[in-house]
């Protein structure tokens, strides 16, 4: 018989309350199923799906990245059509798994950055290997005047340090973030990583050696994209992103065609063909495929190394 998951159990009995039939979702979870996803993975998405009640307003963003035979499964919620809800089910999730994900930091970490106020985007990302049944969840507080303001508070900025066992620091104002994030993994381990907004291109220089090693994909859109510079201050990571305009459903076609073109010429034909299932599953579900971001990974020389493309799927009758 196949074991019980009483991690599923769990969150049917506090979350699962109906069905969404939204088109843009069931596109969404085609999509994770494409990806070879575990049946946790599945039953996830589908708790996740029950917490919106509008379904228009709501961003399911899948990504693919470059060079990486084991390409995760990747995924991320934002609460801005569901306010209030989404971080009380990340904290139940946790509550339910059987995992070792540390749940203290969580509400920890949360509850910094919401003392300040409500008026801040809560979303929540998830990433699983191939190998790993659970995944790494990934809390991240965003375009908020609370981000910001725990910079300019000594003891809040060194309580946020603490909770991570990191050494207080300040923080030039250049490289204030706009986006904090707390990546918890099922170990128990975590990382604080920082995202670092810039409004051009070129501001980006400081991050990356060879700036001409930042080859990024055409942006067809009457708005200009932003950039973020992220950082793991425990993992060390660093990536580069550059987020595509709100504004560009209309030209959504175009810039999936500038990205293929980009993953084309570094021959990453496992990411060719992810997108070109998406592109599929967008038709039959009446969708449009939108790019949101596209990023590099740097490597140990701050050049430019794995990318990646971030995507959502949006019910087309929105733009009609």
């Amino acid at each position: 018989m196949p074991r019980e998951d009483n991690t599923i159990k769990c969150m049917s009995k506090n979350f699962i309350s109906r069905s969404s039939c939204a088109s843009s979702f069931i596109a969404f979870k085609k999509a994770v199923s494409c990806f070879d996803a575990s049946e946790e993975a599945l039953s996830l998405v589908d708790s996740l799906s029950c917490l919106f009640d509008d379904e228009f307003n709501h961003t399911f963003d899948l990504s693919v990245v470059s060079n990486d035979n084991n390409m995760p499964v990747r995924f991320s919620v934002n609460d801005s059509s569901c306010r209030g809800k989404l971080l009380p089910f990340a904290e139940a999730y946790i509550s339910c798994s059987d995992t070792n994900t540390d749940l203290s930091l969580l509400k920890s970490f949360s509850s910094l950055v919401l003392s300040f106020g409500n008026d801040v985007q809560f979303t929540l990302g998830v990433q699983w290997d191939k190998k790993s049944k659970f995944p790494v969840l990934k809390a991240y507080f965003e375009d908020g005047s609370p981000v910001y303001e725990i910079f300019f508070n000594d003891s809040k900025r060194k309580k946020l340090f603490d909770m991570f066992s990191l050494p207080d620091m300040k923080v030039p104002s250049r490289d204030i973030p706009s986006i904090i994030c707390a990546d918890l993994r099922p170990d128990g381990s975590s990382d604080l990583k920082f995202y670092v907004k810039k409004n051009a291109v070129h501001a980006l220089a400081p991050y990356v050696k060879d700036r001409n090693s930042l080859i990024l994909p055409k942006c067809y859109s009457e708005s200009v994209p932003f950039y973020y510079y992220m950082e793991g201050l425990i993992s060390g990571r660093k990536k580069l992103y550059m987020a595509y305009p709100a504004d560009m459903a209309t030209d959504s076609r175009n810039n999936i065609v500038e990205a293929c073109r980009l993953f084309s010429s570094m021959r990453a034909v496992q990411v060719l063909k992810k997108i070109k299932n998406w592109n599929h599953i967008a038709i039959e579900e009446n969708c449009l495929l939108i790019p949101t971001l596209f990023s590099y990974s740097l490597d140990d020389r701050n050049i430019p190394d794995k990318a990646s493309l971030y995507c959502h799927f949006l019910k087309k009758n929105k733009y009609e």
